[in-house]
């Protein structure tokens, strides 16, 4: 029974490929930026969303790098 179901699904695949291969070129710029801009919400849907422990150790490094721009700002105009 299982074999059957990955047969079915691999022929349903190839169909699915086959008839992309059909519709290239056929879709509009604006259908193309349309479903590529719905790629990149469903990818920011899924995502993984960071522990606690990462979010704070990311904005831990983003101020201390603030701070390092800041010295280097000042150094570099009172050196001219």
């Amino acid at each position: 029974m299982w074999l059957r179901a990955l047969e079915h699904y691999r022929a349903w695949n190839e169909a699915k490929f086959a008839d992309r291969v059909r519709r290239a070129g056929r879709r509009s710029p604006a259908e193309k930026w349309r479903a590529y801009l719905d790629l990149i919400a469903f990818g920011r849907r899924i995502r993984p969303q960071p522990s606690e422990w990462e979010h704070r150790r990311k904005m831990e490094a983003l101020q201390t790098y603030y701070v390092r721009l800041q010295r280097f700002e000042e150094r570099r105009k009172q050196r001219g």
